[in-house]
Order: C-alpha cells, then sequence, then structure tokens
C-alpha cells in the first residue's frame, strides 16, 4: 500500500500562546501585524465569491443547487424542521496548498468562509506558517475529503464519504486523495466504495502542508441556510442518499449472511467510553422478552453493522455512533431513540431522510438553552455530551405498551 506520511517539519516552532489571527471578510480593511514572529500565521477570512473574483484560475463547477426540505417537527420548536440547503461546489485550485489533519485548504493568505467546518473559526487556531523548504509538492491532482470532526463515525460516513459522492456524482477525476485512514472503520468503508488504496494519502502531522499540482476541493455538506448554529447533523440530502445507495448495493454484491442478526436490534453503549445510560441493562430486560438482541457495534465488523441495520424492522438505541448506519434500513422501520441528556436532531433528520418511523425519548428535564447554538455554550455542550444518565424506566414502558403490546 502506497501511502504519503508526513513527519518532517523543523523550522516549526509550536508556541501556542503566541498564536494570533486577522480574520475577516474584508481583507482590504486590515493590514498584517508587522511585529508577527515567524511561526505565526495571518489568515483573512474571504467569502467564495471574493476568492473566485481574486484568483481567476481558480474554476469552480456549481452543482446540486438549492435543495428545500421540510421535516416533521422536532422534539423542540427551536430546531429549524423546515429550510434550504444551499448549492454545493467543486472547485480547482492550481498550485493548491492543503495543511494540517483537518485538510484546511490555504489560497495565498486566505481561506475560504465556505470551507471553514460548522462556521467554527477556532478550529484554525492550530496552522502555523510552514516553511517552504518543508512543503511536499506532489505533480499530481489530489482531491481534498478530509475536514474536520473527520474521526467520528457518522460524520466520515455522512460529510466524508459524502465529498467522495459528490466528485462520483460529477465524474470528477483525481490522481490521489487526501482522506483520513488511520482507523479501521475508514479503511473498510473506503474499500467497500472501491477506493484503490495506493491512491490515498494520509496525513498525521498538524504542521504538515501539500501543494498539488492541482488542488479538487468539494465544498462542505452542513450547508443548510441555517448553517450548524443549531445542536444537530444535518448533511446534504442527495450526498446522503447517494453514499447509502454506494455502499448498499457493493455491500449485497458480497452476499452475506443477514439471517444471523435479530430483526429487532437494541444497540449498547456500554462499550463507550462516556455518555452511557446507567440503568441500560434495566431498560434491555424490558425490551428483551420482545425478541430483542442487544449488539456492541464497536465489536462488529463495518459490513455487520450496515447487515444488522439492513435487516431490522425494530431499533432501539442510545444517542452516538451506534445509531449511524440507520442510514442504511429500509424504509418504513421502526427507529427508538434515547437521549441521556443530549439532544441532537442528527438521527431525527437521517429518519425523516429514509422514511423510518423515528421515536424520540427525551427523558429528562434540563436547560436546553445552549442547543441553539452550541459554539456559545461550549461547557454546558461538553458537560451534556459526556455525561451518564438513568433513563425513566416510566418512559420505557409507555413506549412498549404503545408499540408492542
Amino acid at each position: 500500500m502506497k501511502q504519503i506520511n508526513i513527519y518532517f517539519f523543523l523550522f516549526v516552532f509550536l508556541i501556542f500562546n503566541n498564536f494570533f489571527y486577522l480574520l475577516t471578510q474584508d481583507s482590504d480593511s486590515n493590514q498584517k501585524d508587522s511585529d508577527w514572529k515567524e511561526n505565526q500565521i495571518t489568515l483573512y477570512i474571504k467569502s467564495l465569491e471574493q476568492v473566485l473574483k481574486e484568483n481567476p484560475s481558480i474554476k469552480c463547477l456549481h452543482c446540486l443547487g438549492k435543495f428545500p426540505y421540510d421535516f416533521p417537527p422536532f422534539l423542540e420548536p427551536k430546531y429549524p424542521n423546515k429550510g434550504i440547503f444551499e448549492e454545493c461546489f467543486i472547485l480547482s485550485i492550481p498550485q493548491g496548498k492543503v495543511q494540517g489533519f483537518s485538510g484546511n485548504v490555504l489560497i495565498g493568505d486566505s481561506i475560504i468562509k465556505e470551507m471553514i467546518w460548522a462556521q467554527d473559526i477556532n478550529s484554525l487556531k492550530d496552522l502555523v506558517v510552514v516553511p517552504e523548504n518543508s512543503i511536499i509538492n506532489l505533480p499530481y491532482k489530489v482531491a481534498v475529503i478530509v475536514q474536520n470532526a473527520s474521526y467520528n463515525y457518522c460524520h466520515f460516513l455522512h460529510e466524508v464519504l459524502g465529498r467522495l459522492a459528490l466528485l462520483e456524482m460529477y465524474n470528477i477525476e483525481y490522481d490521489y486523495i487526501l482522506v483520513p485512514y488511520h482507523k479501521p472503520f475508514m479503511r473498510e468503508l473506503l474499500n467497500l466504495w472501491g477506493i484503490d488504496s495506493n491512491k490515498i494519502i494520509f496525513i498525521n502531522d498538524n504542521n504538515a502542508c501539500i501543494q498539488a499540482n492541482e488542488l479538487i476541493l468539494p465544498s462542505l455538506l452542513l450547508n443548510t441556510d441555517v448553517g450548524f448554529a443549531h445542536a444537530g447533523f444535518h448533511p446534504h440530502p442527495k450526498t446522503s442518499l447517494y453514499v447509502k445507495e454506494k455502499l448498499s448495493k457493493a455491500l449485497n454484491s458480497l452476499n452475506l449472511d443477514t439471517q444471523k442478526f435479530s430483526k429487532k436490534v437494541f444497540i449498547s453503549r456500554q462499550d463507550a467510553p462516556q455518555r452511557k445510560i446507567i440503568n441500560e441493562n434495566e431498560i434491555f430486560a424490558l425490551f428483551e422478552p420482545y425478541g430483542f438482541v442487544r449488539y456492541e457495534m464497536s465489536k462488529l465488523s463495518v459490513l455487520d453493522q450496515i447487515v444488522i441495520m439492513q435487516n431490522a424492522d425494530i431499533v432501539v438505541g442510545e444517542h452516538g455512533a451506534g445509531l449511524t448506519n440507520i442510514l442504511f434500513c429500509k424504509s418504513g422501520t421502526l427507529v427508538i431513540e434515547l437521549f441521556q441528556k443530549l439532544i441532537d436532531s442528527g438521527y431525527w433528520w437521517a429518519s425523516n431522510l429514509i422514511g423510518l418511523k423515528y421515536i424520540p425519548i427525551n427523558t429528562l428535564k434540563q436547560d436546553t438553552s445552549w442547543a441553539v447554538d452550541w459554539r456559545l455554550y461550549g461547557n454546558k455542550y461538553s458537560q451534556a455530551w459526556a455525561s451518564k444518565t438513568n433513563v425513566s424506566m416510566d418512559e420505557i414502558r409507555t413506549v412498549i405498551e404503545k408499540y408492542f403490546e
């Protein structure tokens, strides 16, 4: 297998407290600070329109035009259930540079506003100046689909593979592809997709910088008109459906045994390092008499995880990566999600997208003011995200009585 692993950047000084950024949408009104030191980087945030105007050599393919959506309301009215996805695009950047774990593409001293994941400017704080003699020059066409949160299974499936889907939908060719490859599920999914491992570039140094003869940059896929301000994961519907169809077709061609798994699935988080439901055993004991089987997804291959969901009639699960593969459920499958202090509309979104019967169980009275914008309430969000909790058994019994008795 051919991979490019980048370790050598001897001239970069990592002095975190000295990092400073000049972040603006109008670079003409700002000047660089002449006192900045060698390892500091000045970045200007510019809109795609401005970047294209200033850099006529960059070509932009406009694709997947604005896409309206209208789903039944979620648990709380503050979650937008109606809106419009903005247009997607694919850029071709001559002599383009990409830097770090998150695949930040630099246009001179600028970064494209629409390419800042989740509108999170703080994600740029670790970028440093890479000396010219430490930049890896590749005389190839390199597609960039790595981004923030790539390490997470859900984000990898919907966003990283979604951007790969965008390239394939528009027949965009490339010599190499920059994509995270260090976790088993990444390798399994890319292999299932049919990606030649010899075409994969994997950056494992956040101070690494690659300059390609041509960079191919598909747009991010969290691009609704309400952005990512709410605590919900809403990837583009068309790319997610493409991922579902592509991987389902590849999996079905393998003729795997689907009968070894139950059609009534209870997804456990006992194997998770955090955000567990303390009384999971008691909850499962209520479902078990109805024929449910409990699975710990981390102990299964990606192929088996997808097969379980394809085969399921009912899925019960705690909010987390284990529910990601409901994307592969057949229409009409009943999905019951337990929230454990984290009210996130991501799986509501996926359920509506493919026609699942979705039941959220929000068992705790809690302050959800932070959910309007997770960036403004970072501590509350982090605490909720990592917390353990008990789920009301009465809430569970009510659902069981309504749907199984």
